[in-house]
């Protein structure tokens, strides 16, 4: 690159130095003329012949001779410099600073890095060999600036390492400080527990045999690194006393060591005292406990009940401390590696309090709930939450009293001091022992109550209703309608038990059922019949809606109809009697109409081929005006032209109750459609009598065509094997000739 510099630059220089002889040559000659040219005598006779071509290669002739000379000139300044370019062509790539970057982020070695500065110090002995002035034949290399450059390039490398491993082994010296500080911290902790005097001792053990192995091989490797770095850098002060203390700290620590192996002992001692201290308060806790529970013995009175809980509470809460004590000793026993300790007196006083606890608490319960429903709501009561729950008391406190018996029974074979006093098979309660007494009074209790279930199931009734009280108090001779303060108590002290001996008021509870559910059965008829809705389709491709699936509908008809009729036959049906009526006549009523309406529709389907004709209508003028009246009871959506102020009402009024409410029940159960549709069947049964007399009377006068109106559902005439069928329109017979045929 500089070779090519320097011939580029010669050659330019030589170039202008030529132009400029040249144009000095010219000037010359020009002033020559101008001078003898001043004085007309003295104008010679001038022959001038220029030739241009001759010139321009004798320029370029001078030019390549020109060239030759400097590049043997100027040759070996162009392999000195490629030679330079060669020698540090790698120092001052640009490649380079990200090379030295990502190779210090890789976190190299002491001896990589040690090795990469050797790189760049080789580069640094080939700069200083270099002299500042370089001479040649042609000129001389001024190389000043060049040298600076690469030294500063190579040092600047040399120095992004070396700053790299002196923080890198200050960052060393101080993580083996902080180890030291941590094991010295470790060491005078005070511990809290036995776990954090035994997780010390651990620690401290490792500390003295393993870490301290490898914070010497750590130390050691830093003094060398640190007699290497100093061959290569001037370290600072503070660097320097950050080494000198992270050496001191091995000698620095062996008393620490010594003075945390006296403290152990010491807190070991006490926490074993500690531990022996609160075993022995624990068992005579224990000692103390076992006689007082005597006083269980005493607590044979069910009514007394809610006393006991607050006494069993008590011996509960004691049993949970006596049991974190037991987990807090045997959770010590293990950090120290003692055998664990067993209390087999807490177990038998937890085979004593529980079993009695959990009988006595399932008897509050009962206390609890007898209370709620012989004092509480008398209207919020339900026979089957009652009967139930009582039902569950009775079979688990026989069961517990079971479980007693044989428990008590086998305490007396092994003559066990801590028994309940009493024998189980005493024919005499009072020499029972207490569970058994408590037992034995609560199910007394329980069958007592259950005297009230029954009366329960009959009152609390929610289908009674006042019609029922009233019929009810009539018997008694006084108002038993429930207020806001009647309980179940106050009913109990009305004397009603002759009353539900007779099953009097069971006979109206039960009713009162009956018609509850002949009442939900009528709903749910109404219900249903909410979203049946008349569907309408096109008739074929004629673009005429009608009433299609109506068989869907009939279904549902009879089933209700059967269900109604049943719920009409039923002994309960007489307080809404008159309901069950009217709605079994709107089900008739609609049943009738859907029937009478699909005759209808089936009839006008029927006629309606013939009536399609103009020629029919004018030959059945009758009869034709009887259709078009009748079409519009179909609310079918032909036009028809009849300007019949009836029709056009019947329409509208039938038209508009169909697309406003095309449920069944609305529509169908109105009254008036029905009437309608009978009006309408009238209506067209005269029609099809009078196209049957007209049929009739044509087959008379053309005897070779037959007809048969009811085997074909469409009717039509027959000539021969040619079926006419809703086609009897195209039979067109001119005036003319039934004037004659009449005649």
């Amino acid at each position: 690159m500089l070779a090519c510099l320097v011939r580029t630059t010669l050659t330019a220089l030589v170039s202008h130095v030529l132009a400029c002889l040249v144009t000095e040559s010219m000037r010359k000659t020009i002033d020559h003329l101008l001078e003898v040219t001043t004085d007309h005598y003295k104008v010679p006779y001038l022959k001038i012949d220029l030739y241009y071509e001759d010139t321009d290669h004798y320029l370029n002739h001078a030019h390549a001779v020109l060239e030759t000379n400097l590049d043997q000139l100027l040759a070996p300044i162009f392999d000195y410099t490629r030679q330079m370019e060669d020698t540090f062509d790698a120092l001052y790539d640009e490649s380079l600073i990200a090379e030295i970057k990502d190779f210090i982020r890789a976190e190299p070695t002491f001896d990589q890095c040690c090795e990469k500065i050797r790189f760049f110090q080789d580069y640094l002995g080939k700069i200083s060999s270099l002299v500042m002035n370089q001479y040649f034949n042609a000129g001389r290399v001024c190389q000043n600036d060049v040298i600076k450059n690469l030294r500063e390039f190579a040092q600047s490398f040399i120095d992004d390492i070396l700053k790299y491993l002196v923080t890198r082994h200050r960052a060393e010296n101080e993580r083996i400080c902080g180890v030291f500080s941590e094991v010295m911290r470790r060491a005078f902790k005070v511990p809290q527990s036995t776990e954090e005097l035994m997780a010390m001792g651990e620690y401290m053990l490792r500390a003295n045999t393993k870490l301290m192995e490898e914070l010497k091989a750590a130390n050691i490797q830093q003094l060398h690194f640190l007699a290497r770095l100093m061959d290569l850098v001037t370290l600072d002060p503070e660097h320097v006393r950050l080494n000198a203390k992270t050496v001191h700290w091995l000698q620095m620590i062996q008393p620490i060591f010594k003075q945390n192996a006296t403290r152990f002992e010491q807190f070991k001692f006490e926490f074993e005292s500690n531990l022996a201290q609160k075993t022995e308060q624990l068992n005579k806790q224990l000692d103390d406990l076992g006689p007082r529970l005597v006083i269980l013995n005493l607590m044979d009175e069910a009514n007394n009940v809610d006393d006991y809980v607050q006494h069993i509470m008590k011996l509960l809460r004691k049993m949970n401390v006596f049991d974190q004590q037991v987990t807090w000793i045997n959770k010590e026993e293990a950090l120290f590696k003692f055998p664990l300790s067993t209390y087999p007196e807490l177990d038998e006083l937890k085979n004593i309090i529980f079993p009695f606890s959990r009988l006595v608490f399932q008897i509050h319960k009962w206390k609890r709930k007898y209370r709620v429903w012989m004092d509480g709501a008398f209207d919020e009561l339900v026979m089957k939450v009652v009967e139930d729950k009582t039902e569950e008391f009775f079979r688990e406190i026989t069961k517990m009293q079971k479980v007693y018996r044989t428990k008590i029974r086998q305490q007396a074979v092994e003559n066990n001091p801590r028994r309940f006093k009493g024998n189980v098979d005493d024919a005499d309660f009072v020499n029972l022992p207490a569970p058994i007494k408590l037992c034995v009074k609560t199910l007394q209790h329980i069958k007592e109550f259950r005297q009230h279930v029954p009366l329960v199931g009959i009152l609390c009734n929610p289908a009674l209703t006042q019609r029922h009280w009233d019929e009810m108090s009539s018997v008694v001779g006084y108002d038993l309608t429930p207020d806001a303060g009647s309980t179940l108590r106050k009913m109990v002290g009305l004397g009603l038990g002759p009353y539900l001996d007779q099953c009097v008021f069971e006979i109206v509870s039960i009713g009162a059922n009956k018609e509850k559910q002949l009442q939900e059965n009528l709903m749910k008829m109404l219900s249903e019949w909410a979203d049946i809705k008349f569907t309408v389709n096109t008739y074929k491709e004629t673009g005429i809606p009608i009433l299609s699936a109506l068989e869907d509908i009939q279904a549902v008809l009879d089933d209700h109809l059967i269900k109604t009729l049943t719920m009409r036959g039923s002994a309960f049906v007489k307080p809404f009697e008159a309901e069950i009526i009217d709605w079994y006549d709107k089900l008739v009523r609609m049943n009738k109409t859907i029937d009478e309406w699909g005759k209808v529709q089936s009839q006008w389907l029927y006629l309606l081929p013939i009536f399609s004709s103009k020629d029919i209508i004018a030959q059945m003028p009758q009869e034709g005006a009887l259709f078009q009246v009748c079409v519009p009871l179909l609310h079918l959506a032909q036009e028809i032209n009849t300007g019949s102020d009836e029709v056009d009402g019947i329409y509208k009024r039938i038209m508009n109750a169909v697309s406003k409410e095309p449920r069944v029940l609305q529509t169908a159960g109105t009254v008036g459609i029905l009437e309608f549709l009978l009006e309408c069947t009238g209506k067209l049964e005269t029609i099809t009598d009078g196209v049957n007399n007209y049929l009739e009377k044509k087959r008379l006068f053309f005897p070779r065509y037959s007809y048969s109106a009811r085997e074909n559902s469409r009717g039509g005439l027959r000539f021969g094997k040619i079926d006419f069928t809703s086609n009897i329109h195209q039979l067109l017979i001119p005036a003319s000739i039934l004037t004659k045929i009449s005649l």
